[in-house]
């Protein structure tokens, strides 16, 4: 199987929002205690906690990704074989919902996006009496989204659901991620700050700008009349099984100058040549990179954002934007 960044139309903005809540009838769970789900297929459910995270869910070979007007919240649970027989589970049941603080529900990224803790595998084959398996699950939800209830969903649509309250319960965003204007660590910064050479997750790729290129030839071709050539490497590390293509579209980096006027990347190229560069990265392999920008003569480079195209088959669809300070040092 290859890594895919799965794309559902009905999914593109981090989840399919539900009318309302699901009215059945059922109980209230509670973090870290077991509870029956479903009578026709039954099995004891734990759910052990809740995150925050902006880089990726992985599950098999497939890949799931926020944009930058997303999320992820990630729920980690058990299940138990309830029976005294051994049952076929491959973890289709049960189904999630979450739901925000404004009632504005959403479903899991898929239900191939059930993990197991310990591998990171899909869940295959039988659970014996008694057998108890650790499982992880996902959802796209927006950024400033707060979320406060989890509904657990039997294999029967006529069955009692299982509502958790989530609120304090969802482990915060962590910096560098977490907007520092939000005191509860639940909304991630428009622009993440990064440390140049430090590795980020951004979809498929972990990357990094490694720093102005100084010192060495630039393109024969001349820079538009009125600016000259300034070249940054950066650094990208394949994640996953699946060959991709690196292409200037993929890399829609952008310098900010001192004035604030914003520049964007000209052509992408290898560090050997200045050839175009459109090459298929192998799998978890690397690839350095060389970015060209036209400056403005005697304008300042302040900032250099840097993000990854092409989340849900679509160009237009970023991952959220790293931002490398550029400003030159004071002088001694």
């Amino acid at each position: 199987m290859a890594v895919r960044l799965i794309a559902i139309a009905s999914l593109l903005l981090a989840g399919l929002a539900s009318a309302q809540t699901d009215q059945r009838p059922g109980p209230e769970g509670e973090f870290g205690k077991t509870i029956q789900v479903g009578r026709e297929r039954p099995l004891y459910f734990t759910l052990k906690s809740a995150e925050y995270r902006v880089d990726r869910h992985m599950v098999d070979d497939y890949l799931w990704a926020p944009t930058e007007q997303e999320k992820l919240l990630v729920i980690h649970y058990s299940v138990q074989n309830s029976t005294k027989k051994p049952i076929d589970y491959t973890a289709l049941y049960p189904t999630f919902e979450v739901y925000d603080s404004e009632n504005n529900g959403y479903q899991m990224v898929d239900k191939l996006g059930v993990g197991l803790e310990d591998t990171g595998k899909r869940p295959k084959g039988q659970l014996q009496p008694a057998q108890t398996i650790l499982l992880y699950t996902a959802f796209r939800v927006p950024n400033k989204a707060q979320c406060s209830k989890l509904l657990v969903l039997p294999s029967s649509t006529t069955e009692p659901v299982v509502r958790y309250k989530l609120d304090g319960k969802i482990a915060a965003l962590k910096a560098p991620y977490a907007d520092p204007a939000d005191p509860a660590g639940l909304t991630m910064r428009v622009d993440v700050t990064a440390k140049l050479g430090e590795a980020y997750p951004m979809a498929w790729f972990d990357a990094s700008v490694i720093g102005p290129r100084e010192g060495l030839p630039g393109p024969t071709r001349p820079a538009p009349k009125g600016s000259h050539w300034v070249a940054y490497d950066a650094s990208l590390r394949l994640i996953g099984t699946k060959a991709k293509s690196m292409l200037l579209a993929a890399l829609p980096a952008v310098v900010t100058l001192a004035a604030g006027t914003e520049v964007p990347i000209t052509s992408l190229h290898g560090l050997d040549s200045w050839q175009m560069l459109n090459q298929e990265m192998r799998p978890d392999s690397e690839m350095k990179v060389r970015m060209l920008f036209a400056i403005p003569d005697g304008a300042e480079v302040k900032s250099l954002r840097f993000r990854v195209a092409g989340l849900d088959n679509a160009w237009k669809r970023y991952t959220h934007s790293f931002m490398y300070d550029l400003t030159p040092p004071p002088a001694p």
